[in-house]
């Protein structure tokens, strides 16, 4: 493994625990307040909009949304 991309939140003892691995990681639609950890946010509604309207346009109709809606707060954006 060359490095790891975290997509939602988690703990920040296993973020640090990440970190002691020495291996690169981002953290994607998760952030640390005071940290400098490298992290990217989405643009979460727009995001989700064009993934729907894709979704639509390609005669899609039944789509829904798997998992906890309080897995991680980018989430709720929506």
């Amino acid at each position: 493994m060359d490095a790891v991309i975290v997509f939602g939140q988690m703990s920040e003892a296993y973020v640090e625990k990440m970190k002691a691995s020495g291996l690169p990681f981002l953290l994607f639609d998760f952030y640390l307040y005071n940290s400098t950890y490298d992290c990217v946010i989405s643009d979460s509604v727009f995001g989700s909009w064009l993934l729907t309207k894709y979704l639509i346009d390609r005669g899609h109709h039944k789509i829904g949304f798997v998992g906890s809606i309080d897995m991680t707060t980018s989430i709720m954006d929506g």
